[in-house]
């Protein structure tokens, strides 16, 4: 079966790709030209300075009795999502009596 391809179609395919190549493809292979407009993709890096207080024989948990309430905040404000992403990498032991951290400015 033949497919007609318009001008239209064809500005969306900047590389040419034949209607063979693109059902042809098998999903588990990344393929090797893209496929439609070309991707924009930016990055950015931000670095920040944290201070962290730690106190070896606290009642509290940071585990299992902190970082849930954490958590439930994080989905509702971004400055607890941050705290969460801190507090969930690797920290040495104890527990957090003071974080300190430039919120504002890793937004």
């Amino acid at each position: 079966r033949h497919v007609q391809v318009t001008n239209e179609a064809a500005s969306y395919n900047p590389n040419n790709i034949t209607l063979e190549e693109y059902f042809g493809q098998d999903p588990s292979v990344k393929p090797t030209r893209e496929i439609g407009r070309p991707k924009v993709m930016t990055a950015k890096l931000k670095t920040y300075k944290a201070h962290l207080w730690l106190c070896n024989d606290y009642q509290l948990s940071l585990n299992d009795q902190v970082l849930p309430i954490v958590e439930l905040m994080a989905e509702y404000n971004p400055f607890f999502h941050k705290l969460e992403e801190f507090l969930t990498k690797q920290l040495p032991s104890g527990f957090p009596m003071r974080v300190e951290i430039p919120l504002y400015h890793i937004l």
